[in-house]
């Protein structure tokens, strides 16, 4: 069995969305469960985890 990743799409405009969810967050009313925050460049790693359900939550990339 082949397991993939789906992509999440955006759309534009977003600014009332990224405001709201911005506005959860500071009101402790949103609880993003990650799982895993690495370095971009460690995303093949992280692709793999996700993909093994090795992370319980969102997995975070840094791009630094």
């Amino acid at each position: 069995m082949r397991k993939r990743l789906e992509p999440f799409t955006v759309r534009t405009p977003f600014d009332r969305d990224l405001t709201y969810l911005v506005e959860l967050l500071a009101a402790g009313e949103l609880d993003p469960q990650i799982g895993l925050r690495t370095s971009w460049n460690d995303v093949s790693e992280a692709a793999e985890a996700l993909l093994d359900r090795r992370v319980a939550g969102k997995a975070v990339l840094d791009v630094a």
